[in-house]
């Protein structure tokens, strides 16, 4: 094994048996800007592959120990995103085509092209570069399953808990939107509770849940005799949140006049109760929440353009349950120790069984649906394990309908990669597709589901069958 290290950092792995034809590609490689490691045998590779860095690898189709082609497979399992050019002396191509049916980057005919392998180098080496940083990415924002009430791995849920954990330190103006049931309270507490006023109790508002002739007087008091049946002086929202938070629940539900005095509210952090002269300050942290879409109800002029834009300082969009599946196994089992809690229940764990139908189901009513489910079944049903039957109809027929939504046949028997004829199974070459569609997307479900014109319950049971990761 010899190595050679100019000044670049991209490390290039050369894996051929002809000793005399390796000393060539490590010179050319080299004075293209690349470190170079080589090694003759199948062996050497993974020694390299052990103890260096190495950003692609152009690897010869026959060595003494090893078939180039059964390596790359290995390699793959290495790294599954290491590209690797092979080289082959077939001029026909069959080689070639197999190696990348097989994951193989790219491949080269011997004698070897120096500047169409310099072209798949430079390609290679950024698309590797490319794939760390995002899986750099991926990882530095991942580990945590939850913050303070808030559960979830996802992806999206970690860049949530980055941002409740950057703005709870700041006086910023928060608002959150998400479907019903996502949790859009549990954020606005977790804002709270992270910041320097969670000494003070945080005030909610819900603003749908209030009479509309009353909603003006619960935000901001009044005074007695401002009319009919205020019998005495009443401290509203706003002053009780004095030092506080404020959560503003609902708010597009909020009529466009009172909009107005919120919106000036807001601005000057002032009030008058109503009947009343005096003028309050204080000094409150606002954070407001819908479920509906703030701009749709601001086109269609039911929701102030400029109190969106003074609300919106720092948005946070909570995805629906659907959009992040990998967080209902968390979502369930934490759901079920609450209750175990709570019921005293017996149960213990939820079935793998179960656990596939709560992936695949849609949750219209999001984590308070999932919540509501698993305590319907701790109360009402007996046993240690939940099982698939003790799910409730209407999940069973929402999976089926959903699985049919893409009628195609299924896969056949995977036996081999290839036949004679060296054509595709269709099997593989719907693997190969899912796989790509993943990583392209980044592992979003639903994004891959769009682009492969396939239904979530279909995926879902694909990725299981062929095995990939998601």
């Amino acid at each position: 094994m010899e190595s050679i290290a100019p000044e670049v950092s991209n490390t290039i792995c050369i894996i051929d048996d002809d000793q005399e034809f390796l000393a060539l590609m490590r010179s050319r490689v080299s004075k293209i800007g690349y470190n170079v490691v080589t090694g003759l045998t199948g062996r050497e590779l993974f020694e390299i592959l052990e103890t260096t860095p190495v950003d692609t690898i152009v690897l010869d189709v026959h060595l003494p120990d090893a078939d180039g082609l059964e390596l790359i497979g290995k390699i793959r399992k290495h790294d599954d995103e290491l590209p690797v050019i092979v080289e082959t002396a077939d001029s026909s191509g069959e080689l070639g085509f197999k190696a990348s049916a097989l994951g193989a980057y790219d491949y080269v005919e011997k004698p070897v092209d120096f500047g169409r392998l310099e072209i798949l180098l430079r390609r290679a080496t950024d698309h590797y570069r490319v794939v760390r940083r995002f899986h750099d990415l991926e990882s530095s924002l991942s580990g945590r399953s939850g913050l303070d009430e808030i559960i979830g791995a996802d992806p999206k849920m970690q860049v949530i808990y980055s941002v409740i954990e950057n703005v709870a330190a700041s006086d910023a103006t928060v608002f959150i939107t998400g479907e019903s049931g996502t949790g859009k309270e549990l954020v606005a507490r977790a804002i709270h509770r992270l910041s320097t006023r969670k000494n003070r109790e945080m005030v909610d508002l819900n603003c749908a849940a209030i009479p509309e002739n009353l909603l003006e007087s619960e935000l901001f008091g009044h005074e007695k005799g401002a009319f009919t049946g205020a019998t005495q002086r009443y401290v509203g929202c706003c002053e009780r949140a004095h030092r506080s938070t404020l959560f503003l629940d609902e708010i597009c539900e909020m009529n466009f006049a009172l909009q107005a005095k919120l919106l000036r509210f807001i601005q000057e952090r002032n009030f008058h109760r109503l009947g009343g002269r005096e003028r309050i300050q204080v000094d409150t942290r606002i954070i407001a929440a819908t479920n509906r879409e703030p701009m749709d109800e601001v086109r269609n002029n039911r929701f102030r353009e400029d109190l969106y834009y003074r609300l919106n300082v720092v948005p946070v969009n909570i995805p629906p349950l659907r959009e992040r599946p990998q967080d209902v196994r968390l979502l369930a089992e934490h759901f079920l120790r609450k209750n175990a809690e709570t019921e005293n229940g017996k149960f213990r764990r939820i079935a793998e069984a179960t656990y596939e139908i709560l992936s695949i189901y849609e949750w219209p009513g999001n984590v308070r649906e999932l919540e509501n489910l698993i305590s319907q079944i701790v109360v009402l049903q007996s046993g240690t394990v939940i099982e698939p039957d003790m799910l409730p109809a209407h999940i069973h027929q929402a999976v089926q309908l959903s699985d049919r939504q893409t009628i195609e046949p299924e896969p056949g028997p995977i036996v081999s990669e290839s036949n004679e004829k060296n054509i595709k199974p269709m099997w593989l070459v719907e693997k190969e597709a899912i796989e790509q569609a993943l990583r392209i997307v980044g592992g979003k479900v639903p994004e891959a589901c769009r682009g492969l014109q396939m239904s979530r319950a279909t995926l879902y049971r694909k990725v299981k069958k062929y095995g990939i990761g998601l």
